[in-house]
């Protein structure tokens, strides 16, 4: 009853005048007609206390609406909400004004939502549901009769519900008010005085003066007296009420035939599958050995019946759940594999499992009748011997892929898991991980709906596993990074550039591997070196923390000034890991490209750095980011080489302590003729550390790609293995080796694998000191990049060659230093 006039506002409809209509002959006994379906009882929803967008339990119980946009959208105040907040609140409506008409059109089109379910990770009430249901018929498609002329109330009575079976809406408010219920069922009977019969006919409806969560259907029956003139073929000539003073005549009817929500935030479609959502996802796990598989993550649970789960666990995998409910009385059990009860657990409590064998640990949660409230949460992780963790964001990425090479001999347990960064696991799936390269999809995984700019990746295996991961968001922006291992945790990180403004900006973020919360602190540096802020931040145990230097609380005109950031953890654990992501926007709007590169650790630091590539052409450039990470001034020497070791131009840079040196590489070697410029070093005159990076873009400003500077120290290994995201994604792959050392020749040894048919080609190139070598899948070793599953290098002699990889897809492209 949105408005005072028989239109309902915004819907869609269709009003008939009936000119004439013929009545059925049947005696003056009492019969009685129903549909074939009984209207449930809703909530009217009225507008003056604005339950839809408020809610209706009260405490911190979110509204119907909140939970629609939290499970569609993930925040509270999305779209559908916003609508809302603007139509279903009005505070000085009518004191009748609602949604009644809206709820009797959906209880006639929809199944009634008897039980609480969970949908997308949030909790619906009966309530909840029906509240949803009835706002998408704000926007009803209907056809609208004037039953205040009693042969055509009359007429939709037995054209719908007799001859139909169909329930009608009907409006029977006495006043002007609008009180619309559905009409199911009607009892009629008759006597004739001469022409005219006199009618009297009970209507029963389903009621909505009942609570939101009520299931069933409150009846309720209202009489009304009218008497129709027929002529001798049963033709209606007349009509009119009887007795009016005791019974205001029906003001409107309606056969309503679907929807199209008004509200531009609600799916229809969404809005059935949350009110079919009944119980948790695990309906058929009343037993126990019809236990439902639980994986790693946070599981929000009903229960509605007897509950139980199995979690199978592989050796040396270590095993915690914490089982919390909101009624204090309900327990859970933990049996073994024979059904005996190993513990008990109360809400709040947790349990830990750790063993040298496989087995399956089995849940059980029981339906007694002292639970009074049944929802309860079960938060399982898994943890292996080793883990690494992807810090690439996921801002709304539509691809999100894996590359995994396990280099042992044989094969080995995985578990990807999607993590929050307050800490603590959201989903996660087990793998078996082959010798080998192994590309997993995360869609495939059903873990990409879980990811987002909250969240991070972890790999936990039962050996140490290498890998990178690639995001895409379609083609029009592609960028990755690599995973970090836990042995690469480090207690200070270090950023050695900061980029804002001309459509530049960058964002930051550091992980805390350990098992409990600690502080790590942030301080911001000057050219000069000196501190313009500091600032220490909580995180979470496996927590991270992400943030653009505008959420540390600094100035405008401070930021202005800011050149470099550190990150270090509080008391001098070695848990940090963390990423630097740079995006360049189009007129500050559309994104143009996103190059993700690991912050780089105190351990990457060293005296003297290779920039492995310098690409300065009319297609591509290369900017160049070296930071002197220790507590004085120094000189920093630059060297430029082309690809067969000339050296082109030599530079020296006086850096402050924390200070940064930051150009296109063309602008830092001026005397170098630009295209010739192939490779660089970077040299402390003192012995004091440096750290930093290359960063490529092309010439559209939308092919990023960044990668760290490699230390002296970081020479090829023996045999290093790299995977290749499947030909979907990539266009491209080059390696670019670099044999900074004096007079000694190094040996690479180049192996494309596939997973199927193994060893496709195998490459040697001889690298004499000083020179720059370029591998490419399709002209160096002569095959397809689309058979390719991954390349081993090797480094023949262990001389001091060193390098990275780019690879891509023309839209955007990551790169990585050599394992």
């Amino acid at each position: 009853m949105r408005v005072v006039n028989e239109f309902i506002q915004g819907a869609r409809f269709f009003s008939v005048c009936v000119l004439a209509f013929y009545i059925s002959v049947s005696g003056a006994a009492a019969e009685t007609y129903s549909a074939t379906g009984v209207p449930w009882s809703g909530h009217w929803w009225p507008t003056g206390a604005g339950e839809l967008v408020l809610g209706y339990r009260g405490g911190d119980d979110l509204s119907p609406i909140e939970k629609y946009d939290l499970a569609v959208s993930g925040v509270t105040s999305g779209p559908a909400y916003q609508y809302g907040i603007q139509h279903y609140l009005v505070a000085d409506s009518e004191t009748w004004a609602g949604f009644c008409f809206e709820w009797a059109a959906s209880a006639i089109q929809e199944p009634e939502p008897d039980k609480p379910g969970i949908y997308n990770g949030v909790l619906f009430n009966v309530g909840d549901k029906k509240g949803l249901l009835t706002i998408s018929y704000d926007g009803a498609v209907y056809t609208r009769y004037n039953t205040y002329q009693a042969d055509i109330f009359h007429w939709l009575l037995e054209s719908e519900i007799r001859e139909k079976g169909n329930p009608v809406v009907i409006n029977l408010s006495d006043n002007e008010a609008v009180w619309c219920y559905p009409v199911f069922k009607y009892r009629t009977s008759y006597v004739t005085s001469g022409e005219r019969r006199h009618y009297t006919t009970t209507v029963y409806f389903a009621d909505d003066g009942v609570r939101p969560d009520y299931v069933g259907s409150a009846i309720y029956e209202k009489i009304y007296a009218y008497y129709l003139d027929v002529d001798e073929t049963g033709a209606v000539v007349r009509s009119g009420w009887e007795n009016p003073a005791d019974t205001s005549p029906p003001r409107a009817g309606y056969i309503v035939t679907g929807t199209i929500p008004n509200n531009p935030g609600l799916d229809l479609d969404t809005v059935r599958a949350i009110a079919a959502a009944s119980d948790d996802g695990f309906e058929s796990n009343q037993t126990l050995d019809s236990a439902a598989r639980l994986n790693a993550g946070e599981h929000l649970l009903l229960l509605l019946d007897d509950d139980y789960y199995r979690i199978p666990f592989h050796a040396d995998e270590r095993i915690s759940l914490k089982f919390t409910a909101e009624d204090s009385q309900m327990r859970m059990a933990l049996l073994d594999q024979r059904g005996s009860r190993v513990d008990v657990l109360a809400p709040g409590e947790s349990y830990y499992l750790e063993t040298d064998d496989s087995g399956i640990l089995y849940l059980e949660v029981l339906a007694t009748h002292y639970i009074n409230t049944p929802l309860y949460e079960i938060d399982l992780t898994h943890e292996m011997a080793a883990h690494a963790v992807s810090l690439g964001a996921q801002r709304d990425r539509v691809d999100c892929s894996l590359q995994l090479y396990n280099p042992y001999a044989n094969a080995m347990n995985v578990r990807v898991s999607v993590m929050r960064d307050r800490g603590g696991c959201i989903a996660s799936e087990p793998l078996r991980l082959m010798p080998g390269a192994k590309s997993v999809d995360m869609n495939a995984l059903n873990l990409d709906r879980y990811m987002d700019a909250t969240t991070y990746v972890r790999v936990d295996a039962e050996r140490p596993v290498s890998g990178y991961q690639f995001l895409s968001d379609g083609g029009a922006c592609t960028y990755g990074t690599e995973l970090i291992s836990d042995e690469a945790a480090s207690a200070v990180l270090y950023f050695p550039h900061y980029a804002r403004g001309n459509g530049w900006t960058s964002e930051f973020s550091v992980i805390r591997s350990a098992a409990d919360a600690g502080q790590v602190i942030v301080e911001c540096f000057d050219e000069t070196g000196g501190r313009l802020h500091i600032r220490q931040v909580e995180v979470p145990a496996n927590g991270m923390y992400r943030f653009d230097v505008y959420d540390l609380g600094m100035t405008h005109s401070v930021i202005s000034r800011m050149r470099t950031l550190q990150v270090r953890d509080a008391e001098g654990e070695a848990v940090l890991t963390g990423c630097m992501r740079f995006e360049l926007s189009m007129n500050g709007f559309a994104l143009n490209g996103s190059a993700a590169i690991p912050a780089l650790r105190a351990e990457d630091a060293a005296e003297q750095l290779t920039a492995a590539h310098i690409a300065e052409n009319s297609a591509w450039r290369t900017g160049l980011a070296v930071m002197n990470v220790s507590d004085q001034t120094i000189a920093v020497t630059g060297n430029a080489y082309d690809a067969r070791g000339v050296l082109l131009d030599t530079r020296v840079w006086q850096l402050a302590a924390k200070g940064n040196l930051v150009a296109v590489a063309s602008r830092l070697f001026t005397d170098a003729p630009p295209e010739s410029l192939a490779w660089a070093t970077f040299t402390s005159d003192s012995g004091a550390s440096l750290c930093g990076f290359l960063k490529f873009i092309d010439s559209n400003d939308a092919n990023l790609g960044g990668v760290r500077l490699s230390a002296m120290s970081d020479v090829l290994p023996e045999t290093a293995g790299l995977t290749l995201i499947p030909g979907g994604h990539v266009r491209y792959w080059g390696g670019i080796f670099v044999n900074p050392s004096d007079d000694v020749t190094g040996e690479l040894e180049i192996q494309a694998w596939s997973a199927d048919a193994g060893l496709l080609a195998e490459r040697n190139f001889s690298i004499p000191s000083g020179w720059q070598q370029v591998v490419t899948v399709e002209e160096s070793m002569g095959i397809s990049l689309d058979t390719v599953d991954y390349l081993t290098v090797k480094n023949s002699e262990q001389t001091g060659l060193t390098g990275f990889f780019l690879t891509g897809n023309g839209q955007g492209m990551m790169g990585a230093c050599f394992p």
